[in-house]
């Protein structure tokens, strides 16, 4: 090196320490700023009601049943909650996911007790998660989709990869076509996932062909996500889905539906099966949809919640049994911030934090003490509740979870 690149060499080095220092003490500022801000944050309890036999309520083997909202021991830091059929998946504001339930089909992602919540070995930080019947995602933090379980058509276990028939308890990465996009949002229906990717493409894997002879030597492509198509005039930004029909939201706020329809659950009053993702009309800017076996509740910006398809146990809401085959507006309900389907039962949450409940209650899962059906949502108490605020609601087949911070 000659002389004046030593003098210029050594000129920059004290920047070059500086600019070291200054970005270190950037990043310390955020690690700071991020950890002021989770000190920040009220802590939460996750409660549960309903029954379960098969462990579904995670407090144990002795506590099979509960009337009201029981408190569930896990860590205090839960950021979502999410109800599969028989079992349940939470994850953590730092991204650890927790889980408890039936594990016959190795939904949980674990070995171990299936009684209590246990954490799923997953080094990943994870941000969202989703459960069907049988399996369960999770949505990283770098756009990665990870599945495990099994799934289920007409003539019985599909598995979870293409050719075994056998369930997964790893957690596995799933890929999308052969462009490398992040995914930004996951569901899942009773034996279906779905997920979406940043260019709005959405893919779909699992029981899909609902309504169509499938043959058995066929049936495992189906586990390979495939491309839904959408016109290309609409992009898509959120999605959702009920056991056996999904959705999808487009950037200018248009719904859009897809699959079984025989009871009007998708929101369409025709086929009862849809092909294709088609325009469901009343429904534009929903800010959440949600669908249980043959019900589905949506909720708009305005607080109001519209509810459509079969009405067996009053789970629509309504006040009465009877069908609703377009999108009707719930009356009673007012400043709703979240809405949750079961496979028979709904909940509705309150921007004051209250959780209303109607529906099938047979097996407790309405919070309410009976087990008697509710026709017309009405508030869940309990003295759990009492100086808790309900953020979050999530329901399977036969209990309810909650996610509640101090008023």
């Amino acid at each position: 090196m000659d002389s004046t690149s030593t003098q210029l060499a050594a000129a920059l080095e004290p920047l070059a320490v500086s600019s070291k220092r200054k970005a270190a003490q950037g990043d310390g500022a955020a690690a700071a700023a991020a950890a002021a801000e989770k000190r920040s944050r009220p802590s939460r309890t996750v409660l549960v009601f309903g029954t379960g036999e098969c462990a579904q309520l995670g407090l144990g083997e002795d506590r099979l049943e509960r009337k009201f909202p029981t408190r569930v021991d896990l860590p205090d830091t839960v950021a979502r909650i999410e109800c599969g059929g028989s079992h349940s998946v939470v994850v953590t504001d730092d991204g650890a996911l927790w889980t408890w339930g039936c594990n016959d089909e190795k939904a949980l992602g674990r070995t171990g007790d299936e009684w209590v919540p246990g954490p799923v070995s997953l080094s990943v930080h994870i941000v969202k998660v989703s459960a069907g019947d049988s399996h369960s995602l999770a949505l990283s933090q770098d756009g990665v989709v990870y599945a495990w379980g099994a799934y289920r058509d007409a003539q019985g276990m599909m598995g979870f990869t293409p050719g075994t028939e056998e369930p997964s308890a790893a957690p596995t990465p799933m890929k999308f076509g052969t462009r490398r996009l992040r995914a930004v949002d996951i569901a899942s229906g009773a034996n279906h996932s779905l997920a979406l990717l940043e260019n709005g493409d959405m893919y779909e894997w699992g029981h899909i062909r609902i309504g169509q002879k499938v043959f058995r030597h066929r049936r495992g492509g189906l586990l390979v996500p495939r491309l839904v198509n959408v016109k290309r005039t609409e992009k898509l930004v959120k999605i959702f889905a009920g056991a056996y029909h999904s959705w999808a939201v487009s950037k200018s706020g248009k719904v859009f539906a897809v699959g079984l329809n025989q009871y009007c659950q998708a929101g369409l009053d025709g086929p009862e099966n849809l092909h294709a993702l088609t325009y469901v009309p009343g429904l534009d800017g929903a800010l959440k949809l949600s669908g249980g076996l043959h019900h589905s509740l949506a909720l708009l910006p305005s607080g109001q919640v519209y509810a459509f398809g079969r009405n067996n146990y009053g789970e629509l809401g309504m006040n009465d049994l009877n069908e609703r085959r377009t999108p009707t507006l719930v009356p009673g309900l007012k400043d709703i911030a979240e809405v949750a389907c079961g496979s028979t039962h709904s909940l509705a949450v309150d921007k004051d934090g209250h959780v209303y409940s109607c529906g099938f209650g047979d097996q407790l899962q309405l919070g309410s003490g009976s087990v008697e059906d509710r026709k017309s949502f009405e508030r869940v108490g309990g003295a759990a509740l009492e100086a808790l605020r309900v953020v979050s609601a999530s329901a399977g087949s036969q209990f309810t979870l909650l996610l509640a911070e101090p008023r």
